[in-house]
């Protein structure tokens, strides 16, 4: 692949040449000053500062695959449909944005609330500062690891009403049933709302932009009753 003028391009910092679309690059964190409850990043390219050009690294995006399960099963006059869905992969493991508490306008998970808060502490995040957004942080590789999922996409147990008791009523058939979709969610991550929904913005997706989430599909449950005279 080539692409003359790249590096003079708006997405010299997005993409790779020889490297997917979806490449995440991220600056690779080192941790909370302890003093100042400030984030490090490490400076790769020895320049004395961090920039998106020169100390990004790119994320293994390991060998993710995908797959699902779908299953009958029937019992005297039941029957149980099951559909299972799994993704392993790596990605993004959380969504906070920056070492301001985003003009308070915007819940945060409880992640936060292991943040810097005074001279000594040992956190997770820097300390909430009023203003001078760390948008690095988010563009970091503590926010990159293991987005596996499964789910439990839809399930359905249907109870076909026996034909001596729908005789006695004149019916022909008689079926009561129950179907729900988006029923679990099994996930090492808990600080998203759907690892499948989850989204960034950028022009690449993962690493540039600013970040964001869509609501995750609906649980729905519906119960049915399906009879012919």
């Amino acid at each position: 692949m080539k692409w003359p003028g790249l590096e003079n391009s708006f997405y010299a910092t997005t993409y790779i040449i020889g490297k997917p679309l979806n490449v995440a690059q991220l600056y690779h964190f080192q941790g909370i000053d302890p003093t100042t409850g400030v984030a490090k990043y490490e400076d790769k390219d020895g320049s004395g500062s961090i920039t998106s050009a020169g100390d990004r690294y790119v994320m293994p995006m390991g060998n993710p695959y995908y797959g699902g399960l779908t299953n009958t099963v029937n019992y005297k006059n039941f029957q149980l449909d099951v559909t299972l869905q799994f993704n392993d992969r790596k990605g993004r493991t959380n969504l906070f944005p920056s070492s301001v508490p985003v003009g308070g306008l915007l819940n945060q998970n409880t992640s936060v609330l292991n943040r810097w808060m005074k001279a000594g502490d040992e956190a997770m995040y820097p300390a909430f500062k009023t203003s001078g957004s760390d948008f690095n942080y988010s563009a970091s590789d503590l926010t990159w690891g293991d987005a596996s999922f499964a789910k439990l996409r839809s399930a359905s147990l249907a109870y076909m009403v026996p034909k001596a008791w729908i005789k006695r009523l004149k019916m022909a058939d008689c079926t009561v049933s129950v179907q729900g979709q988006n029923l679990f969610l099994f996930s090492k991550n808990k600080y998203l709302y759907d690892p499948e929904t989850t989204i960034q913005g950028g022009p690449a997706g993962i690493g540039n932009g600013a970040l964001g989430a869509v609501m995750p599909p609906l649980r729905t449950i519906v119960f049915g009753i399906n009879c012919s005279f």
